[in-house]
């Protein structure tokens, strides 16, 4: 879709932009005729879009994955724009990708660093100062008319700086910082797809400018708190797996708005050292599952929250089908090249995730009190108190209707050992 690449442009005379647009063109043409032939209608109009696309601008794409904000010369973009008008032809110019916002993580996510997003600020007032369309910001894999503007971008990244922020000024520990992250996604955010545009309930900037989110949404929310943390001690992947539920018309497992399907799933993979609770291991997150339904607008607590990898097989009345490329996110969860391993080890790694001890219920209790006290510093300790034990056994409620008696987490065993009660 993209004529040129930024740096591939960026030098280039007006003449030899217009060379490359005729060039491309003409190979486009010869594309739609090829189909024209073959009869294949719907692959003649896609090509004659991008035709007409590439005809009738100058279209140039920042690959953000490589975009350094203090090597970036204004001047150029200058030259460029320059050039577009000898041409008498408009410059459309995108943001491609996504950016390191720290030294270990990379996002396609549109999540930068200040510097990056100031100046892209700066690139689209030139834009804008010179009559032409403000810069776009286009994730991989997506058409321009999935682009997002950059206050859409903005308002993503102050969303998941001001979590991020929080976390840091409270003096989490990883564990108490997790626990937070999983309240306010699932007590903020309600399912909700969007047919007609997927991306809105599966990226970061879609969710935080709409109130449409699917399980991808709630997984890539906080694995982009977690990177933004950029701590060593709490390390999270996205988890993509197949879940078949079996039980249909269920009121109380619909009530609970767990929806019966056939389908595509993802959860979080967390990797977490938290001293404070002397707690060491590799777990499932799944906040979709424990998000706010109409009947628990708070959310549905911490049925689902960081429970032992083996007890994806302990689900009640879902069939769990094994992840796609589990090893290798279970390997870059650790920091380990899949290439450059022995596959000798790699039994002996999987055995050593699967089996991270169970949290403690007594932990988790002491922690969503640690984070409550802060969330509501005016309560009194009593209060508090009350409003764990809540949060608890709404847990509990759902827990009970996720996993089987042969779950491992502490909050299923106490479920299907308790009389729940909600106060």
């Amino acid at each position: 879709m993209f004529e040129f690449l930024y740096s591939s442009i960026v030098n280039q005379s007006a003449q030899a932009i217009h060379d490359n647009m005729i060039f491309l063109s003409a190979k486009i043409n010869k594309e739609i005729e090829q189909c024209k032939k073959n009869n294949e209608n719907d692959l003649t109009e896609t090509f004659q879009k991008i035709y007409n696309y590439i005809s009738s601008s100058v279209n140039v794409a920042i690959n953000m994955y490589d975009f350094n904000s203090e090597e970036f010369d204004e001047q150029q973009l200058l030259n460029l724009i320059n050039n577009c008008k000898q041409l008498n032809l408009p410059l459309n110019l995108y943001a491609v990708g996504g950016t390191n916002f720290n030294n270990n993580s990379e996002s396609s996510e549109m999540l930068f660093s200040k510097e990056t997003l100031d100046k892209l600020s700066t690139i689209n007032e030139i834009l804008i100062k010179n009559n032409l369309s403000p810069l776009k910001f286009m994730e991989d894999n997506h058409s321009p008319e999935s682009a997002w503007t950059i206050e859409q971008v903005k308002k993503a990244n102050n969303d998941i700086d001001s979590v991020v922020k929080f976390i840091k000024e409270s003096n989490f520990s990883p564990f108490e910082a997790m626990a937070f992250i999983h309240k306010v996604v699932t007590s903020t955010f309600k399912f909700q797809d969007d047919p007609d545009r997927s991306i809105m309930a599966r990226s970061i900037v879609g969710l935080t400018n709409s109130d449409k989110i699917v399980c991808v949404g709630y997984s890539k929310f906080v694995k982009a708190v977690i990177n933004k943390l950029n701590s060593s001690d709490l390390v999270c992947e996205t988890l993509v797996s197949t879940l078949r539920t079996n039980k249909v018309n269920d009121e109380v497992f619909n009530e609970l708005g767990l929806v019966t399907y056939s389908t595509g799933h993802m959860q979080n993979l967390i990797k977490i050292k938290d001293k404070k609770y002397k707690i060491k291991g590799v777990y499932i997150s799944d906040a979709c599952y424990d998000a706010k339904t109409d009947n628990f607008p708070s959310g549905k607590g911490y049925g689902n929250f960081m429970f032992p990898v083996s007890d994806l097989l302990n689900y009640n009345d879902i069939s769990f089908y094994q992840p796609k490329d589990t090893l290798d996110t279970l390997l870059s969860l650790c920091s380990i090249d899949s290439t450059q391993i022995d596959e000798k080890q790699i039994p002996v790694i999987k055995e050593n995730i699967r089996n991270s001890k169970p949290i403690p219920l007594s932990k988790l209790q002491s922690c969503i009190k640690a984070v409550y006290s802060v969330l509501f510093p005016t309560s009194s300790e009593q209060e508090i108190d009350r409003l764990v034990n809540k949060t608890l056994n709404v847990s509990k409620m759902v827990s009970k209707q996720i996993f089987n008696h042969n779950a491992k987490n502490a909050i299923a065993i106490e479920a299907h050992s308790d009389t729940l009660q909600l106060d």
